[in-house]
C-alpha cells in the first residue's frame, strides 16, 4: 500500500476530528505510530487492524485504564473552541467537546447531546431535543441555555468566531431559541433541509459551551467529552483522564 492509498484508507475510518490528526501524519508533523495511539484512544484499533493497516500488535492489545501518549504539532495561538482553526488545537478541543450530532462517515448523523431533531413543513424552523442529565466537567448540568449561548457566539460578528463563514445567510444572531430547559429551536434565515449537518461535528467550532463562557477555555477546558483536563502547559503539552460521566 503506497502512502497516498494509506492516507485515503484512514480517512474512511471515521470523522471530521479524526481526519485532522490523518491531515498531520500526511503533512509528516504527526509520526505513524502517535497516529495509531491516538485510534486506540478514540476506540478505532480494532476496525483499523481488520483493514489491514499495519497497527502494532501493542497497539492491538490495548487495554482499557492505561496511558496514551500522543504528539501533535504545536497550537498556533490560545485554544478557544469559538475561533481555533488549526489542527493541534481541534485535536486538543476533541477530547473534551461535543457537539450536538456527530456525522459518522459510515453511518452519518448520530445523536451525541442532541437525542433527535425535526423540521417544521418549510425546513426553516428546526427543533432538537436535548440528552437530558448530561452534565460540563465542572459538575453544571448542561440545558438549552448553554446550546443557545454556544450559537449565538459563533454567528455574533463581534465574537470572532471562526464558524461565521459557514452560518452566513442560514443562522444569524437571535435565531436560537429556548423552548426548554432540554429543547432548542432554530428559526433559519432561509429554508435549510441540510441544517442538522451545520451543528455537527462538521463544523469544528460548533462544540456546546457554558452558557456564561468567557474565552477563558485554557483555565479549565470545560466541556462534555470523554475526557476532562489533568494538566495543561502552553507550548509543551496536556494531559486528560477519562470523564467518569
Amino acid at each position: 500500500m503506497t502512502k497516498r492509498n494509506e492516507i485515503d484508507a484512514l480517512r474512511n475510518l471515521s470523522g471530521d476530528i479524526w481526519n485532522v490528526a490523518v491531515d498531520e501524519y500526511a503533512k509528516g508533523y504527526l509520526k505513524r505510530r502517535d497516529l495509531f495511539k491516538y485510534a486506540a484512544l478514540i476506540g478505532l484499533t480494532g476496525f483499523a487492524a481488520s483493514q489491514g493497516l499495519g497497527f502494532s500488535g501493542q497497539a492491538r492489545a490495548a487495554t482499557a485504564g492505561g496511558t496514551v501518549r500522543v504528539g501533535l504539532g504545536q497550537p498556533t495561538k490560545a485554544i478557544d473552541p469559538v475561533t481555533v482553526t488549526d489542527p493541534a488545537s481541534i485535536g486538543v478541543l476533541s477530547q473534551v467537546g461535543e457537539y450536538l450530532i456527530l456525522d459518522d462517515p459510515k453511518d452519518g448523523l448520530q445523536p451525541k447531546l442532541a437525542l433527535s431533531w425535526e423540521a417544521d413543513e418549510t425546513a426553516k424552523r428546526w427543533t432538537f431535543k436535548l440528552r437530558p442529565g448530561v452534565k460540563f466537567h465542572d459538575g453544571r448540568t448542561v440545558t438549552a441555555k448553554d446550546v443557545v449561548a454556544s450559537f449565538e457566539r459563533l454567528v455574533d460578528p463581534n465574537s470572532g468566531s471562526s464558524a461565521l463563514s459557514a452560518y452566513k445567510g442560514i443562522l444569524s444572531k437571535g435565531g436560537a431559541k429556548i423552548v426548554d430547559d432540554e429543547t432548542v429551536a432554530f428559526d433559519l434565515d432561509q429554508s435549510n433541509s441540510n441544517f442538522p449537518f451545520y451543528v455537527s461535528s462538521d463544523v469544528y467550532n460548533a462544540v456546546i459551551l457554558p452558557a456564561d463562557y468567557a474565552g477563558d477555555f485554557e483555565k479549565n477546558f470545560n466541556g462534555t467529552g470523554p475526557f476532562k483536563l489533568e494538566s495543561f502547559r502552553p507550548k509543551q503539552g496536556a494531559s486528560f483522564v477519562r470523564n467518569p460521566d
